[in-house]
């Protein structure tokens, strides 16, 4: 048995009942979530597969949810290459990229092999729940990162990056620099990215802009 509710959604069909999920599910809200984080520290939550799975499948079984969400962070990408990551409680980095020590951070094999427990964690997961749910991640956008990785209170934009990122969902970018996905499955490819919706914003986009730029197709309505 399949999805159908949600592969109906990806589609844009019309159905009476839209499949039911929704942001930070496995979170403080939840007695099974605050169980755990009694035991275990936010890191070893995401980083043990068995317990990521085991924290997305709490709502699921709880709540009995359409789509179930990996339990993990957008920041360990920038872990993988090389920053050192912390959290305490939110993300605190001891160090940031600037344009004189990039290249110490282009390691992208190191970084796949620094993920693996994602990897790991999206198989047991999907061991966990039935057929007839859904298994979603994310990921950060190009300019959320860049923005932590340079140090989101410090980021000048000084270079070519930043100019590529901003008003492109997906960059354009320089010839010395490249962007790797990898990966399985079929992506919903649905989401805002806080930071470039941010800069659009300073530099005069109206929310209508922003929502058609990251939501492209949409209608948007007064009720």
């Amino acid at each position: 048995m399949t999805n159908i509710l949600f592969q109906n959604a990806l589609v844009r069909q019309k159905q009476n009942i839209p499949p039911i999920w929704f942001m930070r599910q496995a979170g403080r809200y939840h007695s099974h979530y605050r169980s755990l984080k009694e035991k275990y520290t936010f890191e070893q939550l995401c980083k043990s597969p068995e317990l990521a799975a085991e924290v997305a499948y709490g709502p699921i079984k709880e709540f009995d949810f359409d789509v179930a969400i990996l339990f993990s962070d957008i920041l360990y990408v920038l872990e993988g290459l090389g920053l050192e990551l912390k959290f305490d409680p939110g993300p605190k980095f001891s160090s940031y990229i600037n344009i004189n020590n990039m290249k110490d951070y282009a390691n992208i094999d190191q970084a796949l092999d620094h993920l693996k427990f994602q990897s790991d964690a999206i198989k047991i997961t999907r061991e966990r729940i039935s057929n007839s749910k859904s298994l979603i991640g994310f990921v950060g956008g190009p300019w959320t990162l860049v923005r932590y990785a340079f140090g989101k209170d410090k980021f000048i934009i000084d270079n070519k990056i930043g100019d590529n990122l901003a008003p492109n969902p997906l960059p354009e970018m320089p010839t010395d620099y490249f962007l790797l996905v990898k990966g399985f499955g079929a992506g919903h490819g649905v989401g805002m990215s806080q930071w470039g919706a941010k800069t659009m914003a300073e530099r005069g986009s109206s929310f209508r802009k922003i929502l058609r730029h990251y939501y492209t197709g949409v209608q948007i309505k007064n009720y």
